[in-house]
């Protein structure tokens, strides 16, 4: 029998219902799932709710859908196996430490990578992840949470810069890292970052990059991970 589900952020609470069910075995590899339809009066939530949380689930493979069949539960594939492990961990001040100190290693050189070798065109697309606030703004008629838009915005352009390397270990490690942010979304939202500030040094490595300037990309993207990790310590402790 389903527990019942808060009205704050309906979609995030059945994304870790499902997961729960997956992880616990309830919902074992290649078992089919039900329908949006039944899904959605079994939680007591709308079938948009239950549409999100999956797309989320497909997002991160634990989950496939086969057209004309349905969606069935897929934790054999690596990244899969890797996620379910990861998910049971809780995400606290430590976890958060060890995440930044590798992706302040890591993502300055994918950086580097992507201003030696990405197309033009690819480059642009990276100008539709990295707006500023002011542009963002503009849609505000349209945003229902900018805070969460803007988490979102930024898991996506971490990820695309990293898929522009074209190496696919580093996407895989990245698919892992990704996965972990989003299926804790809530407690990130919560730590309240100043986005304005996010967008505006995710703006800034698009510039670098767009000129090719691999090293001035490189050190940006650096000061911008030790201050997402400075910031993550000041607001967590106060």
């Amino acid at each position: 029998m389903a527990q019942p589900i808060r009205r704050d952020d309906i979609s995030s609470q059945i994304y870790n219902r499902f997961l729960e069910r997956i992880t616990s075995n309830e919902w074992p590899d290649g078992t089919k799932l039900p329908t949006e339809m039944q899904l959605a009066k079994e939680y007591g939530v709308s079938r948009s709710a239950i549409r999100e949380a999956l797309q989320r689930l497909r997002a991160i493979g634990m989950i496939e859908s086969r057209q004309g069949v349905g969606s069935f539960v897929n934790t054999s594939s690596a990244i899969a196996s890797l996620n379910t492990v990861l998910y049971s961990h809780s995400v606290n001040a430590q976890n958060i430490f060890e995440l930044l100190e590798f992706r302040k290693l890591f993502e300055p050189h994918c950086v580097r990578l992507v201003a030696q070798q990405a197309r033009d065109e690819d480059i642009l697309s990276l100008k539709q992840f990295a707006p500023s606030l002011s542009e963002l703004g503009q849609q505000k008629p349209k945003i229902k949470d900018l805070q969460k838009l803007t988490f979102e915005m930024d898991i996506d352009f971490h990820q695309q810069i990293v898929r522009l390397t074209k190496n696919s270990l580093f996407n895989l490690i990245y698919d892992v890292i990704s996965s972990i942010r989003l299926s804790h979304i809530d407690y990130f939202i919560n730590l309240r970052m100043d986005y304005a500030v996010i967008l505006d040094e995710h703006n800034a490595i698009y510039e670098a990059l767009k000129v090719r300037d691999g090293e001035l990309a490189s050190s940006l993207m650096y000061d911008h991970l030790v201050y997402i990790l400075n910031q993550s310590y000041f607001l967590q402790d106060h």
